[in-house]
């Protein structure tokens, strides 16, 4: 699963060097990823397409086309976000989304100053209205879930019963879903408590 996320990384990486680059080394990646060579050639190990060349390294066009289809982004993927908020609307910003064929349709919330405005050009509808959307969108296949806790699991509820089968969940809260449900949690404490507990370590040294 890490090797996985570290793809991302790599993915994203890719999409930033120069036009002008044709090759980039293991060492290199692992600089600009913050890892060490040899953990860069050993998540390619996994994937017998990730393969360079002796003294060049790998081609940078060829190693990000196919890192994507690894990880299925070779085809659009069409997402909702569910709560307009600072989360919601700091999300669909990120401009690598956009470049990596990931593509945010609409917002859904109930605050009624926010329904019928846009937010970074994408419309924001009532939540009411979420159903209906995905009919008319069958090709939505994932849902962002930033709302606050207490709401949550209804707001789960309503995309699951809208049909969605992917779950990209923001709020700090275990949700429940049925067995056929995919749910990735993104609690944003994680990171900050575990630097802390790093830190503690090096002091303690």
């Amino acid at each position: 699963m890490k090797a996985v996320i570290r793809l991302g990384q790599y993915v994203e990486i890719l999409e930033r060097l120069s036009p002008d680059k044709e090759y980039i080394s293991s060492q290199e990646l692992a600089e600009l990823s913050g890892v060490t060579s040899s953990t860069v050639r050993q998540d390619f190990f996994y994937f017998p397409c990730l393969k360079g060349k002796t003294k060049k390294g790998y081609k940078v066009e060829e190693l990000k086309e196919n890192i994507i289809k690894i990880l299925g982004l070779e085809k659009p993927k069409k997402i909702i976000i569910i709560g307009a908020g600072k989360i919601g609307t700091a999300l669909s910003q990120y401009k690598d989304f956009k470049k990596l064929n990931i593509q945010f349709l609409a917002f859904f919330d109930i605050k009624e100053s926010l329904i019928g405005k846009k937010r970074n050009n994408i419309p924001v509808y009532h939540l009411n209205s979420l159903e209906s959307f995905i009919k008319k969108n069958p090709d939505v296949e994932i849902a962002t879930i930033a709302v606050p806790e207490s709401s949550a699991q209804q707001v789960v509820d309503k995309v699951i019963k809208a049909g969605i089968k992917a779950i990209w969940n923001f709020s700090p809260i275990i949700i429940k879903v049925p067995e056929d449900v995919l749910v990735e949690y993104e609690f944003v404490g994680t990171s900050l408590y575990n630097l802390i507990y790093l830190m503690k370590i090096s002091r303690e040294k």
